[in-house]
């Protein structure tokens, strides 16, 4: 029953996080399109628990094809 309630707790939690943050997440949307060419989002894949491949989605902060080129 513990996990029921707090998995409930949980997704209610993360959809009023979202909802409050959403005009936020909008403006930094509109500010990174008005500033650079390119995709709002950056997709990158990442490994979790047991080896399983995920994607991850965040907000583009540097140039297009940064990843490619590398650090040097």
């Amino acid at each position: 029953m513990y996990r029921c309630v707090k998995r409930f707790l949980d997704v209610v939690a993360a959809v009023a996080a979202l909802l409050l943050c959403s005009p936020l997440f909008l403006l930094t949307a509109l500010l990174i399109k008005l500033d650079s060419k390119g995709p709002v989002l950056f997709m990158q894949d990442r490994i979790g628990r047991g080896g399983e491949v995920y994607k991850i989605y965040k907000f583009r902060s540097m140039c297009v094809g940064a990843e490619q080129q590398g650090s040097g």
